[in-house]
């Protein structure tokens, strides 16, 4: 993990602490999607930084699309993730 990448996961953890609200953004193919499942991982995520942060409001936006490659992700980055100017 960069130094960027410490700050920012840092700073986000310490709004959840304080009780912030907090948006993230899960961005993948099938397996973010929820494909063949009844809930994806995001679902899963979500319940578990409630559970830990009770006072913070975590918005989870599941922006998995089944079948995505990677160049499918790259073409999507700005309306599907940045759109929503995650933390």
């Amino acid at each position: 993990m960069t130094e960027d990448q410490r700050r920012f996961v840092s700073r986000t953890r310490s709004d959840l602490e304080a009780g912030a609200d907090v948006t993230i953004v899960a961005y993948g193919d099938s397996i973010t999607a929820g494909f063949a499942v009844r809930r994806g991982f995001p679902s899963f995520w979500k319940q578990m930084l409630q559970d830990k942060y009770p006072e913070a409001g975590v918005e989870m936006i599941n922006s998995g699309i089944s079948g995505d490659t990677t160049l499918d992700g790259l073409s999507r980055l700005d309306w599907a993730v940045l759109f929503y100017e995650p933390d």
